[in-house]
């Protein structure tokens, strides 16, 4: 926390209490962590003392640390900066006058670092406002969850708001419990970042007594335009993926819906219509489309309605791992069965699937196993959809086990065996972490091995061309990937592909993933434009005490490398713009800020705790990230500025990566 402080330059005096209002639990230790520069600052619990240096006028500051127990006896760590400022005109000490005691709040403590995340234990799922549904609006809806030493949640706040759908996500977070989070043995309430997904079930109808206004005719005179041809294409803003359906897994239905999407002049999409049909997909390839949001598209000054063409896929596994995911293997989407065949797939096995699509990994987890104990532990289907469920979570050693489990009972099942194969390759490409090489080569038999029965088959090429890559066989990973554009030059990783093909440096190093932000100051920034120079990310939130704690020190790393090709990025991750330019200003914050609305960057980042940290290097990878922090520069932080700095300017005075 923060706090200033008045002195005459003698002694004054900041004493530490765990209960503040009743000042019991004094401070049982306590140490300066940034000593005064025009004074003396000392901690002799419970207190923290300044003495001004003698004749000195003017602002001073120091920082301390210090343990106190609060009222139920749990032990905190208090952080204070303190601002002083020394006056010249001695105060009146006369015995009596009323002093005013500093309150130092205790509160809960954000999941991250060192905090571990509490596991869901009771969920209520939210009930769908008739509004909402009547309105078909659905989507996610994040939220901040305060959760008690006793694992209930006694307050959320909404991150990312759908008005209609924030109240009934706040109400269904409230009933949710949790394990307790435990520090040194002891309970702890904590802060962590959940979601609520709602989604209208196909078939679904809106409530009867809820009465909607007619839609108001278009009063626009404006036609809309054809986007190509020389127009631009608007960019897409919100993409929402298609839900898919219980029918089309039953009859192993998949592939790709062409919708042509009506845009208004605001962006958002106002008409869909179906141009290259799969029937059993049609319906939730037009609900999804819908959601879409664009970039306005301006002609001659103005904004326009167009017409766009875009396509949503529909398989039955999830979606290809992001690149900062550490993973870079793509998750393969399934092979259509052969005609006639198919996946037969029971009502049990139909529901872990939903639950898988919806995100629900744990869930579908207990799903497919208990399908699986029903059938004699002998499904190949159960095996793959477990394999499925732990590679989202990250489990890449239990996917290695259910995927050869899987195999073992597949039998001729070429679809399943595809899968299988290809589903271990990536865990065993995620154990390896590039540096593993009998792993990478397990990886690589794995989906030749796979090859062998469809050359066709989604990403084989593409994930043996990277794991190829990875093992510094350059010229054959390169090989793969053109193969794998041949067969699909436009599928999802086809840009990744072709990258990694200019340069196969992207296959083995960490690339950043590619970004674009309008700053604060209406500046365009991406990461092209950065290059050349080394780039530290803060992800931050004026909610956030860690993160303001933390301005005094990125003010001075910011000072000590401003002669330096070296850039601090702030992305903020507040509800309203309006408070983070507020703050940025009283706090002369100079370097450039975002406001991350729709948390576009957070995510591409895989950021769950505030603040953090991420340095790009001259070329874009990755060199070092971390979390947590306060007064204290974070550990290791301006040891990796110097290094890459370094490395940056030998790069440039030798022309060598």
């Amino acid at each position: 926390m923060k706090m200033t402080v008045v002195s005459d330059g003698l002694a004054c005096v900041i004493a530490n209490w765990g209960v503040p209002d009743d000042r019991r639990n004094p401070a049982t230790s306590g140490e300066i962590t940034d000593a005064a520069q025009h004074g003396t600052a000392i901690f002799t619990p419970p207190s923290a003392r300044y003495i001004a240096e003698r004749d000195y006028v003017g602002p001073d500051a120091f920082a301390y640390r210090a343990t106190v127990r609060d009222g139920e006896g749990i032990e905190r760590l208090m952080t204070v900066r303190v601002e002083v400022e020394v006056r010249p005109t001695p105060f009146d000490r006369t015995p009596g006058i009323t002093r005013v005691s500093v309150l130092i709040p205790a509160g809960p403590i954000r999941v991250g670092n060192d905090v571990p995340v509490p596991r869901k234990i009771k969920d209520i799922r939210p009930t769908y406002p008739p509004d909402a549904q009547t309105a078909h609006v659905q989507g996610v809806v994040v939220l901040d969850a305060t959760i008690d030493s006793d694992g209930k949640v006694s307050m959320a706040r909404v991150v990312r708001s759908i008005p209609l759908l924030d109240a009934a996500a706040v109400a269904a977070v409230r009933q949710w419990e949790f394990t307790p989070t435990f520090i040194d043995g002891r309970a702890v309430p904590v802060i962590t970042t959940v979601t609520v997904n709602f989604a209208v079930e196909k078939g679904s109808s809106p409530p009867s007594p809820v009465a909607v206004p007619p839609p108001q005719p278009d009063t626009s005179t404006l036609q809309p335009i054809r986007a190509g041809g020389g127009r631009p294409a608007p960019k897409v803003l919100k993409r929402v993926n298609a839900s898919y359906t219980a029918d089309a897994m039953r009859a192993g239905v998949q592939g790709t819906v062409t919708v042509e999407v009506t845009i208004e002049p605001q962006g958002k999409v106002r008409d869909a219509r179906v141009t290259r049909s799969i029937p059993l997909l049609d319906p939730a390839a037009v609900a999804a489309a819908r959601q879409w949001e664009f970039t306005p598209t301006i002609i001659d000054g103005k904004a326009v309605p167009v017409i766009a063409t875009i396509e949503l896929s529909f398989n039955m596994a999830p979606p290809p791992a992001p690149p900062t995911s550490g993973r870079g293997l793509a998750v393969p989407a399934p092979t259509a069965p052969p005609p006639g065949g198919g996946i037969t797939v029971d009502a049990d096995v139909d529901a872990a699937m939903q639950q898988l699509q919806r995100r629900q990994y744990e869930d579908a987890l207990k799903a497919f196993r208990q399908a699986n104990d029903r059938r004699g532990q002998s499904c190949a289907i159960c095996y793959l959809g477990m394999a499925r469920a732990y590679e989202s979570m990250g489990a890449a050693k239990n996917v290695v086990e259910s995927c050869d489990r899987a195999l073992a009972v597949a039998g001729s099942d070429k679809f399943m065996v595809i899968q299988a194969r290809q589903l271990k390759a990536v865990a065993l490409q995620d154990l390896a972490q590039g540096k593993d090489p009998k792993r990478l080569r397990e990886a690589e038999s794995e989906l030749r091995a796979a090859l062998t029965l469809d050359p066709a088959a989604s990403y084989l090429h593409f994930n043996l061309g990277l794991v190829l890559l990875r093992e510094g066989r350059d010229a054959d990973g390169v090989a793969e990937l053109k193969e794998e554009l041949t067969i699909r030059p436009t599928s999802p990783q086809a840009e990744r592909a072709r990258s990694m093909i200019e340069n196969p440096r992207r296959a083995r190093e960490a690339f950043a993933p590619n970004f674009s932000v309008v700053t604060l100051d209406r500046e365009f920034v991406d990461l092209g434009s950065l290059r050349g120079k080394v780039v530290l990310l803060d992800f931050w939130g004026t909610w956030c005490p860690p993160c303001v704690a933390a301005v005094p020190t990125l003010k001075d790393l910011q000072k000590r490398h401003a002669k330096d090709a070296f850039v601090v990025l702030g992305v903020s991750s507040d509800n309203e713009e309006t408070v983070v330019r507020n703050f940025t200003e009283q706090n002369r914050l100079i370097w450039p800020q975002y406001w991350d609305r729709d948390r576009k960057v957070q995510q591409a980042f895989d950021v769950r705790a505030y603040p953090t940290y991420v340095l790009i290097d001259d070329e874009g990878i990755v060199r070092f990230r971390t979390s947590g922090g306060g007064l204290r520069e974070p550990a290791g932080l301006e040891d990796a500025i110097k290094k890459q700095l370094k490395a940056a300017a030998n790069r440039a005075s030798t022309g060598r990566p």
